[in-house]
């Protein structure tokens, strides 16, 4: 945000609430005594369920599993859509947010399949990867809007305070308008149709 800084008073300003919020980054830091070993015990446990994940094998015939897939396929795309149009209803916080989190969902179905038709799949995989950085973004300035409303004693100069404020709605008005454009383009296409495409490249890999 300091980087798109709108003239000199808001880039100074900006540049001192750094400061401050690296400050409070570290605090947080030395108080968390545990975190290391919370990280640890979590990359554990995704490697166990990735192993889990390794062993599983269908044994239904390629049809069935075909419509399986596209069935779960259909179900995904549908939530990231009732979550974009959510976003165009009300631009609520928790609605971004959950776009985000579909948005990743729909990236992780593509890296699934990224094997079987590279082509086909990294277009739309690194869209949605794109997507999500950019729904990022908008949920951090969300926080730092929350953080200001909560600890507003962090900041002890009331027009570098002004400044923030006016970036942050400047920002998440950008940011916002142009993630729900990607995200028209991202979730275009109808959830059947592509449902369907996708169980026949499935079928269509298994011969």
């Amino acid at each position: 945000m300091q980087k798109g800084a709108r003239g000199d008073a808001e880039s100074e300003a900006l540049s001192r609430i750094v400061t401050i919020l690296q400050a409070r980054r570290d605090w947080m830091a030395e108080a968390e005594s545990g975190l290391e070993q919370k990280l640890h015990d979590t990359a554990v446990s995704l490697k166990d369920a990735i192993a889990a994940v390794d062993k599983v094998s269908f044994k239904s015939n390629q049809r069935t599993n075909a419509r399986m897939l596209a069935k779960s396929w259909q179900r995904t795309l549908r939530r990231a859509r009732t979550a974009l149009d959510a976003c165009r209803d009300t631009a609520a916080v928790e609605d971004f947010h959950e776009l985000r989190k579909r948005t990743y969902d729909y990236r992780l179905y593509h890296a699934l399949l990224r094997n079987l038709w590279p082509a086909a799949m990294k277009a739309k995989q690194d869209a949605a990867k794109d997507l999500a950085e950019r729904l990022g973004h908008v949920n951090d300035l969300s926080v730092l809007s929350q953080l200001v409303e909560a600890e507003p004693q962090l900041f002890t100069r009331n027009e570098d305070l002004a400044h923030l404020l006016d970036a942050i709605i400047f920002r998440q008005q950008e940011e916002r308008q142009s993630a729900l454009a990607d995200a028209g383009r991202v979730f275009a296409d109808k959830a059947q149709r592509e449902a369907n495409r996708i169980e026949t490249l499935w079928l269509l890999s298994q011969n």
